[in-house]
């Protein structure tokens, strides 16, 4: 196993290492982005204790994919990992679980860029006619516009030069942040209370959506020229990700393709082989997929409602609990207790009551 982990796919295909990178990092950086500074006020500054642990906890689920895929080679999605540990039923609902997450997390990046340049062009809106459509939603359909031709690219190697483009501008914001406070005279007004007990569900389930990209990680192994070096990969991306989360940098728009892709990938999955690879029809699901969730976006504006639904709910799924279960069923580590097995033990007892009261309030602040 391990010299074939060790063999390059063929040739010079695949990701290189900077590539998946490149591609881990996106997966990850921009999700919960502009969520965090609302989590920070919820939960008081010593709850930024419980993103850290989030970040530590996400980054060793990622690495029992990692295991579930090198112990079948036949293995190189996440639907296969949980058809290999639960069979057909499993793999339908983790289907539906994981292609809810990023298609919900897609939608967030649209309300997202909208509410963002909103509040930069305030009064901007498009009349057609009798028709006028706010700036807002005007935002939304133009991000949309704007997104479409990356949609049309369907090569996880080719994307990894826009996800380059995301990551290097959240570093570039972060340097113009940076030296607004402590060159221009600004400064950094530190507020806000120590600790605040009812904000904490909402800001666990708002730090859980920051580390949502777990659906894409078989995505990016597989598509590795060089698989042994994922464990890397992913504390690479983990570990720049997590310091540009703290420092609040935004590039939405250039990661819903690496969002969609899976969701993409999962219904041609479906189609008969006459037109899986016909690459009009894969086209056709992608602006689909794009114009739904437009759509979504522009009569459900309330972002950080809709993330920490999709936090508590499908994250909580999809980065704690099924990669836990996988791995537990997979290799029967379950039947021999040791401190391993504990740790996998309390992150599902933690992803589930984060879960509950998380959705919980949620909903209630929703409402």
């Amino acid at each position: 196993m391990a010299d074939e982990l060790r063999t390059p796919l063929t040739g010079n295909t695949g990701s290189s290492f900077m590539k998946a990178c490149f591609n881990g990092t996106n997966a990850f950086l921009g999700i919960g982005l502009l969520t965090v500074p609302y989590a920070l006020s919820s939960g008081g500054w010593l709850s930024l204790v419980l993103f850290f642990l989030i970040a530590i906890m996400t980054f060793y689920t990622g690495i029992l994919l990692k295991r579930c895929m090198e112990a079948d080679p036949s293995i190189r999605t996440y639907l296969d990992i949980a058809g290999r540990a639960f069979g057909t039923r499993g793999r339908i609902i983790v289907s539906i679980i994981m292609n809810s997450e990023l298609y919900l997390v897609a939608i967030g990046l649209l309300i997202l860029e909208g509410d963002n340049l909103h509040k930069l062009f305030p009064k901007f809106m498009v009349k057609l006619g009798t028709l006028t459509v706010d700036g807002r939603q005007s935002f939304v359909i133009i991000t949309a516009l704007v997104i479409f031709p990356s949609m049309l690219l369907t090569d996880l190697s080719i994307l990894s030069y826009v996800s380059a483009t995301g990551v290097f501008s959240c570093l570039i914001i972060l340097g113009s942040i940076l030296c607004v406070g402590a060159i221009d005279g600004v400064g950094f007004h530190a507020k806000g209370s120590l600790l605040n007990l009812s904000g904490i569900p909402t800001a666990v389930s708002l730090y859980i959506v920051c580390f949502a990209g777990h659906p894409v990680i078989p995505s990016i192994y597989t598509s590795m020229r060089h698989r042994y070096q994922f464990s890397k990969v992913l504390l690479f991306s983990f570990l720049l990700t997590t310091i540009t989360y703290m420092s609040m940098a935004i590039v939405a728009y250039l990661i819903y393709a690496l969002m969609v892709t899976p969701v993409a990938t999962a219904i041609e999955g479906g189609l008969s082989e006459d037109y899986k690879n016909w690459r009009p029809i894969r086209l056709l699901i992608r602006i689909t997929l794009l114009i739904s969730t437009v759509f979504v976006a522009y009569v459900f504006p309330y972002y950080e409602s809709l993330m920490a639904i999709v936090g508590s709910i499908f994250v909580v799924l999809g980065s704690f609990l099924i990669p836990c279960m996988c791995y537990l069923k997979i290799f029967y580590s379950y039947r021999n207790w040791s401190y391993e097995l504990m740790g996998k033990v309390g992150i599902i007892l933690f992803g589930t009551l984060a879960g509950v009261l998380g959705t919980y309030s949620s909903i209630a602040e929703l409402v």
